[in-house]
């Protein structure tokens, strides 16, 4: 339970309760809805579980929200004035301050721009636009009336091609039946032709089935071996020839001697190295060895008879190394002769019998090649080489067959000749019924003497006629199209008629209605030159207590906190004011007047405390049968130095005295306690504590808040 006096002193730090307090008196005055500003506010903060309630002296007081707001609560040092338009107080306000609550200045300069002839008003947009939507509305009359001439001739096109196209349809229709017998024909010829496929790939299957793989295997081998018995047969022919002219050189060099053996080995060397290789070394060394000896017994005889018939030693050493000589000579000679002999006889000899085996190896090949050709029965190599020659012609021509019905069992999807073979038996036993495969008789339409033979001839025509169908259809579709628009047209045009006229009457009383506006604005002019005392004597009264405050001059002479006056002329205010909800004009402490946004904070707050409660003292009482009014005051001194706070409270007390108003003053600063207590006697102080841990939003919204007048 708080008391409350005519002067209410909450001093305390900061959290310690003193805006809950505001927040209870907003509560129990304004009972803001849940669903305005105030009462969203108040649940957001404290919970919509909550009560607070007053006791009143007298009559409980009730002051609407926007009011408790913008007028009588200012709140922590923001002593923000918001003159809306439309809130309670403020028109309330008008209505004393201007008759019925219209502002005359104001009502002239509404009306000067709804006379104006320029094109920011809104009056004069629409008026613009309803003079273009005539225009445009007109245009589309006329584009209709010439639109409904161009619906008759697009009726008499559609007519015409509709005509056309009768005659196109039925030429198509004939080219259409033509070309389905051709294709008849050709699908019939087709399948002729496909059974005379399957009736000869079928002939091919059997050929090859019938020909078997026999043949080309014993054909390639008999080729091979063929080859082999004539290769070899010619090698041991040529065996035989070497073999015979080898026994004819032999024989030639017996024949000539060795001395002619010297020479035939050398001319023969050529062919195998047969002159001096064919006599033995081996022999004539010995018959080297042998002459040898054979002289030197012949010259030592020779010797000892020359020296027994008394020649000189020289003379018979000589005659008998003469004689020895000689003697190993001749000796020489005659063996050298008898081994060169030995050795011709001997290759003669080995000659004869390389020949008797070469011939015997040639007859034994000879004799294969006639077996082999008798078993099969050819009398030549040639001639089998012919035989050969067919039946690998064959081989291949079976293998050309099988390759082909191996493509052609693979183009139907089968696996394998035999499954071809019965695909293509079974196509020739569902030959359709049962025609037999022969010459296809001509389509009925060839006859026809206006139809074009050729069948593409026949396709040609008939797509030049389809497009030109699909042309006309196209063309008759967009002239329907364009005549059903048309027709609808002419309902819209009685329509476009009906807007025109309400357009221009909507013009005239638009342009009526400036007019009237302008002849309005003239005189609010006149008026509004004599109901500007008002709005002066506001400015003069808001002046005196912001000069009271700020210490600013009034016609030259320091305005004294201590006389206020209501009345000064508004001449001489520091507060001029144009209109309720424009910002003001205020002279600073510097004699320079400024937007009030425009001052210093001291100054602007100075300010708006003096307008705030010159029109709290007007706009009061808002509701309820009259009485005092309250004014809450939460730290409204913050941005004012100690002078202008013992002005402002001075003036509060004046304010307070003449309208017998309560206040409640919350406050942190001592010095700002102890000067309200002391200006106000008889003050109820209440000292707040903090430093108490905050209960939680649910305990806070079940506290009861009670106040008594």
């Amino acid at each position: 339970m708080l008391e409350f006096a005519a002067v209410t002193l909450f001093v305390g730090p900061n959290e310690s309760g003193k805006t809950t307090i505001v927040d209870a008196l907003c509560e129990v005055l304004c009972k803001p809805r849940s669903n305005r500003i105030a009462g969203k506010r108040l649940a957001l903060r404290y919970g919509s579980d909550r009560l607070a309630s007053a006791e009143f002296d007298g009559n409980p007081m009730t002051v609407p929200e926007d009011a408790f707001g913008d007028l009588f609560a200012i709140r922590s040092g923001d002593l923000t004035l918001d003159v809306r338009p439309g809130t309670s107080w403020v028109e309330a306000l008008k209505t004393d301050l201007f008759t019925a609550g219209l502002d005359p200045k104001r009502l002239h300069g509404v009306l000067a721009r709804r006379a104006g002839t320029d094109g920011g008003s809104r009056h004069n947009r629409e008026l613009r636009q309803l003079r273009e939507e005539q225009r445009r509305l007109e245009e589309r009359r006329d584009l209709l009336q010439e639109q409904v001439a161009a619906a008759r001739s697009a009726k008499a096109a559609v007519a015409g091609r509709k005509a056309e196209r009768g005659r196109l349809a039925d030429e198509l229709d004939v080219l259409t039946r033509a070309l389905d017998e051709r294709q008849r024909h050709a699908r019939r010829r087709l399948q002729q032709a496909e059974q005379r496929e399957a009736e000869r790939l079928l002939q091919r299957f059997e050929e090859l089935t019938l020909g078997g793989e026999q043949g080309a295997g014993h054909a390639g081998e008999a080729s091979e071996r063929l080859q082999e018995l004539t290769a070899a047969s010619e090698a041991a022919a040529r065996e035989v020839e070497h073999a015979r002219a080898e026994l004819e050189r032999a024989r030639r060099q017996l024949q000539d001697g060795p001395a002619g053996g010297s020479d035939g080995g050398s001319d023969g060397g050529s062919d195998g190295g047969s002159g001096g290789a064919a006599l033995d070394r081996a022999g004539g060394v010995r018959g080297v060895a042998t002459g040898v000896a054979l002289g030197l017994l012949a010259g030592v005889a020779v010797a000892g008879v020359a020296l027994v018939a008394g020649v000189p030693v020289v003379v018979a050493l000589t005659a008998g190394f003469a004689a020895a000589a000689g003697t190993a000579a001749v000796a020489a000679l005659i063996r050298l002769r008898a081994a060169a002999v030995e050795a011709v006889r001997e290759e003669t000899d080995r000659a004869v019998e390389g020949l008797r085996v070469q011939r015997e190896r040639h007859d034994r090949s000879e004799r294969e090649l006639r077996d082999f050709l008798a078993r099969h029965g050819a009398e030549s190599p040639e001639q089998l080489l012919m035989q050969l020659g067919g039946a690998r012609a064959d081989e291949a021509r079976r293998r050309d067959a099988e390759a082909e019905l191996l493509a052609a069992a693979r183009e139907r999807g089968l696996d394998g000749l035999d499954a071809l073979a019965g695909a293509l038996r079974e196509q020739l036993r569902d030959r359709p019924h049962g025609q037999p495969v022969g010459p296809v008789a001509s389509p009925a339409s060839a006859g026809d003497p206006d139809l074009p033979a050729d069948e593409e001839a026949l396709r040609a025509r008939a797509a030049t006629l389809r497009e030109r169908l699909d042309e006309l259809d196209e063309r008759m579709g967009r002239d329907r199209e364009k005549a059903a628009a048309l027709s609808a047209g002419a309902g819209e045009m009685a329509e476009l008629t009906t807007l025109i006229a309400a357009a221009g009457r909507r013009a005239a009383a638009l342009e009526l209605d400036r007019r009237a506006a302008g002849i309005a604005a003239s005189l609010f002019a006149r008026i509004a030159d004599e109901s500007t005392a008002a709005l002066d004597e506001l400015s003069a009264d808001i002046g005196a207590r912001y000069a009271a405050v700020s210490g600013t001059a009034v016609s030259g002479t320091a305005v004294s906190g201590t006389a206020v006056s209501g009345s000064a002329s508004s001449d001489s205010s520091p507060v001029s004011l144009a209109a309720l909800e424009e910002e003001p004009l205020v002279v600073d402490a510097s004699g320079v007047a400024r937007p009030a946004d425009q001052l210093s904070n001291g100054t602007r707050d100075a300010y708006r405390l003096a307008a705030r409660l010159a029109l709290a003292e007007r706009a009061h009482p808002v509701r309820g049968e009259g009485g005092p009014g309250l004014l809450i005051l939460d730290e409204p001194f913050q941005a004012m130095d100690a002078t202008r706070m013992g002005r402002a409270l001075r003036l509060i007390a004046r304010f307070q005295e003449r309208t017998g108003w309560q206040l409640v003053v919350m406050t942190a600063d001592e010095r700002v306690a102890l000067a309200v207590s002391s200006l106000f006697a008889g003050a109820q102080v209440h000292r707040l504590a903090s430093g108490e841990p905050r209960e939680p939003a649910d305990a806070r919204a079940r506290r009861n808040y009670s106040a008594s007048q």
